[in-house]
Parts: structure tokens; C-alpha cells; sequence
């Protein structure tokens, strides 16, 4: 049982090694650097560390860095950061990997737009009473009425920029420090 299961372990290590040197090349890191972070990030979204995945990992990370102001490490350092909160989320790699693009195109990389994207989800789904009264008056709602389940953060961020949008720009800036803390209203505004 043990040698089958390090039989097993070392055929999916040799088919994952070139998606992994694929990526290290692309962000011009080093093997165990990627890796670890490869792995480590992968494990934070729950997603199993298949070929076929990591394959899709690396070329969502690649293509983001490739088209923002970002690298593949920063971009899989902010994973780090926000994967918990953004699997509880129910945000998706893809969607994930563009808000980290924009928030670094906008100066926030790496482990801080990890963190500015952790806490942004946190405030939209976890709002203090003071942010759930601001939804509620501009109209926000971060769950479907019907099924009770989370909506998707890009139709609440929508939804969040079109109701601010009929509002004056001081009643603007009230309610985006009404619903999200300090430390998020630079990314809240970015996204």
C-alpha cells in the first residue's frame, strides 16, 4: 500500500514538473519558489493539484501577469493571501486573478492586493450593521432573495457602482465609507 501510493506521488510529481517549470520560467523564479507557491496557493482555492489544473493555474497567472501590472510571484503571494476568503466567496481563479490585475494596475500588488481583495470580500459578505444599513438603503443585496445563496461579487460591485452612481459626490464618498473600512476604499474604488 505505502509503495503504491509513493508510486502514485512520484507519477503525479514527473507530470506536474512541466506546468511548474513552465510557470517558473514565466515568472522568472526559481523551481522550488514556484512550487511551493504553486502548491500552497492551489491548496488555499481547493483545487486539487491535477495536470490538468495546474496546467490552468499556470496559464491564468501567466496570461494576468502578462496583461497587468503584475508578476506571476506577486499574483501568487496575493493568492495566498485571499484564496480562504475567496473560495468562501465563491470566487472563481479567472475572476480572482482579474480583480488582482486591476488592483495592481491601480498600485496595490502582491500580498497587499491579497489583502485588499481578502477584506474587500469580507466587508461586501460580512458587512458591520453600519455597512448593511448603506446596502440596504442604496439597494445592495449580496444574497439571492430567493435561494439564499451568495451572488457573484462582480453583479454586487455592479450593483454597488450603479447605485452610487445617481448619488452626489460627497453622498458618494460617505456611502463607500459607510460599506467598506479604510483599508479597502483604495481597491472598493479600483474594482
Amino acid at each position: 500500500s505505502t509503495s503504491r501510493r509513493q508510486r502514485q506521488m512520484c507519477k503525479e510529481t514527473g507530470e506536474a514538473l512541466p506546468q511548474v517549470l513552465t510557470l517558473a520560467q514565466a515568472g522568472g523564479m526559481d523551481l522550488a519558489r514556484t512550487s511551493d507557491l504553486v502548491t500552497d496557493a492551489m491548496s488555499a482555492l481547493g483545487i486539487d493539484a491535477t495536470t490538468e489544473n495546474l496546467q490552468h493555474f499556470g496559464d491564468v497567472l501567466a496570461k494576468t501577469s502578462s496583461k497587468s501590472n503584475t508578476s506571476v510571484e506577486q499574483l501568487g503571494d496575493a493568492l495566498l493571501v485571499c484564496g480562504g476568503q475567496a473560495k468562501m466567496s465563491g470566487l472563481e481563479l479567472n475572476e480572482m486573478a482579474t480583480m488582482l490585475g486591476i488592483l495592481a494596475d491601480n498600485g496595490i500588488k502582491g500580498s497587499e492586493g491579497g489583502t485588499a481583495l481578502r477584506n474587500l470580500l469580507k466587508n461586501i459578505y460580512t458587512p458591520t450593521e453600519k455597512a448593511a444599513q448603506a446596502m440596504e438603503q442604496l439597494g445592495i443585496s449580496t444574497s439571492d432573495a430567493v435561494t439564499g445563496e451568495l451572488r457573484p461579487v462582480q453583479d454586487v460591485l455592479m450593483d454597488t457602482k450603479y447605485a452610487m452612481d445617481n448619488l452626489s459626490e460627497t453622498d458618494r464618498m460617505q456611502a463607500m465609507s459607510d460599506i467598506f473600512d479604510v483599508q479597502v476604499l483604495a481597491a472598493a474604488s479600483a474594482v
